[in-house]
């Protein structure tokens, strides 16, 4: 799966990234989040999304709110300390988890969901 990381803390993620490589997935990073929905719309290839909800000045639930604003569907996991309501197709994970415990389970099973292009 061809996933997309947005987090500002840089041990996250290298942690995130070995993670997922691990087990088979693609890996691409923005570093600024106001450049997310542009290269989700420049990179059709991008199967998942996972945004922190801390992104510096910037809060990933509003940034999922404006990826579906600008009518991608890609799926998206929000990592954040609390509860929070997100848009339709957005998942909710909480901090703290266990990456290869948590996260990885939720993106397989993120990908059996995505149709199989034919």
């Amino acid at each position: 799966m061809n996933i997309l990381l947005v987090d500002i803390v840089q041990v996250d993620c290298e942690t995130i990234i070995a993670a997922l490589e691990n087990n088979g997935h693609e890996v691409s990073t923005v570093a600024n989040p106001n450049n997310v929905v542009h290269f989700l719309q420049t990179n059709p290839r991008i199967e998942c999304v996972i945004l922190d909800q801390r992104l510096g000045a910037r809060c990933g639930v509003n940034l999922a709110e404006e990826i579906r604003d600008a009518h991608i569907t890609t799926p998206v996991i929000v990592m954040a300390d609390s509860e929070h309501r997100l848009p339709d197709g957005c998942h909710l994970l909480i901090k703290p988890f266990h990456v290869s415990e948590t996260l990885i389970p939720l993106v397989e099973t993120i990908e059996i969901a995505i149709p199989i292009p034919v």
